[in-house]
């Protein structure tokens, strides 16, 4: 199936033309799937948003890979990663595998990845970054428990530190690798720390994230007598800053990456260099 066309048929009608084993023939579903269907409608649509929107450049896709078959999927993000790089392109999806790829094609080519979350505290919201979830701590912390939030963002600045330095944990199946607690993810990080980065063996933030992970899992458990104060708030937050700042670059705002090695020395960096720590 090849060398597909718009041929006008009748005196005002378009339709697709295509070669099926050499000869040509019409209409689409006259052989093709409904994967293979979708995915001309889809080039049909991109092809036309490129003719016709070349002033505003922006594009909305919807949930369009529903009946996609998966390879035909990939080649899509493809397309959208050598075509339209120069466009603003919103993507929405509630495929987990679909997301998944998405994540891993287009990750390193600047797009900006979201989950919208739902829970009972704070409705439905784009699953917060590390800093917009501070920023809610501080809202919230006016007048509500933030104790729940502060036990999410530990957890999420354990994610962030574990995935850039590559800590092994043990292996788990589909989604349960997303619910790790704290205190398993904080264990690693000081078993591969205390094998890898000679530097970093014994810093007191490591001791002091310990007992600010025990007052937020404590914290936002359902137990009046163990609601936390302002002060182990205040404190908690300190605790995860430092920890955080023992990888995070000031400079770029990335964290050191264990795959980033620097040529002839015992280290590995942050994206722009500046950032380095001891590692072997």
């Amino acid at each position: 199936m090849d060398d597909v066309r718009l041929i006008i048929v009748g005196d005002e009608g378009i339709e697709f033309q295509y070669k099926f084993h050499g000869s040509p023939t019409h209409p689409p579903m006259k052989y093709l799937s409904e994967s293979h269907l979708n995915s001309l409608g889809i080039c049909l649509f991109l092809a036309s948003a490129k003719l016709f929107n070349k002033e505003v450049r922006f594009l909305v896709l919807d949930d369009v890979v529903t009946s996609f078959d998966l390879g035909h999927r990939r080649q899509l993000l493809r397309l959208l990663k050598t075509e339209f790089a120069d466009w603003q392109i919103v993507l929405l999806t509630h495929e987990q595998l679909w997301f998944d790829m998405i994540k891993r094609e287009l990750g390193q080519s600047g797009w900006i990845m979201k989950e919208v979350g739902w829970d009972a505290e704070n409705g439905v919201q784009l699953v917060p970054s590390l800093i917009d979830r501070k920023s809610l701590i501080a809202e919230k912390r006016k007048k509500y428990d933030v104790s729940n939030d502060l036990r999410k963002l530990l957890e999420a600045s354990l994610k962030e530190i574990a995935f850039a330095l590559e800590v092994k944990v043990p292996f788990r199946f589909n989604e349960e690798n997303e619910r790790r607690m704290s205190g398993e993810l904080l264990s690693e990080l000081r078993a591969t720390v205390n094998r890898k980065g000679a530097g970093l063996k014994g810093d007191p933030a490591f001791s002091n994230i310990e007992g600010s992970n025990l007052v937020a899992t404590v914290g936002s458990h359902d137990n009046p007598a163990s609601k936390i104060t302002d002060g182990d708030i205040d404190i908690a937050l300190g605790d995860v800053d430092a920890l955080l700042n023992l990888f995070r670059c000031s400079d770029c705002g990335r964290f050191v990456e264990a795959s980033r090695e620097i040529a002839g020395e015992n280290k590995i960096s942050c994206r722009c260099g500046t950032k380095r720590i001891d590692w072997k």
